[in-house]
């Protein structure tokens, strides 16, 4: 199960890569089925989370879904809804330490993405290294470098980006930061 086996494949498709074309990566993978469903959320507090259910759990969404469920926000646009898909389903791929599994864990990661300072926990990370990784995922590096140039020299603006790559237009800016490529290796 490897963040870089799933980056190299991305690397090889052409823009706009299918939301469905991950998903099976992952899939692929981990050897793991993972499916998402529309759910009412505060999108204030949060977009999408990822549940984790035990082998045999009678829990109805496990039920339903699986034992891998993205929860998504109703309400959100196609956009945001592919970004939180592949951004929570990429916790599949992620080592158990950083999951939150508990409460606690659960209430310390939404008070230090709230409030951030001091030492990150293991799940505030996997969260930056998820979003981080679905960007990169939407957008091949040969073609995330020619938005950048594209971009400085004002030929295009980041709605059009947005548009292009199909990604939340609030996102662009974190795509094409000048670190965002060793941000991206440090994780893979």
């Amino acid at each position: 199960m490897s963040y870089k086996e799933l980056y190299d494949f991305c690397q090889g498709l052409d823009i706009h890569i299918g939301r469905d074309t991950i998903l099976d990566k992952i899939r692929e993978l981990s050897g793991q089925e993972v499916r998402w469903y529309m759910r009412a959320m505060d999108r204030t507090v949060m977009r999408g989370m990822f549940l984790k259910f035990p082998p045999g759990s009678t829990h109805y969404i496990a039920k339903f879904f699986g034992p891998n469920v993205v929860a998504v926000a109703r309400g959100e646009n196609r956009c945001w809804q592919r970004l939180i898909i592949v951004k929570e389903a990429l916790h599949v791929l992620g080592p158990d330490n950083k999951a939150t599994s508990t409460p606690e864990s659960f209430e310390t990661l939404l008070n230090q993405i709230d409030t951030p300072g001091g030492q990150p926990s293991p799940q505030t990370l996997s969260e930056y290294e998820c979003l981080y990784l679905a960007l990169a995922l939407f957008c091949p590096e040969e073609i995330r470098l020619q938005f950048q140039k594209e971009r400085v020299e004002q030929k295009l603006d980041d709605l059009t980006i947005a548009t292009r790559l199909r990604i939340p237009q609030a996102y662009v800016p974190t795509l094409l930061a000048p670190n965002f490529k060793e941000v991206i290796d440090s994780i893979i």
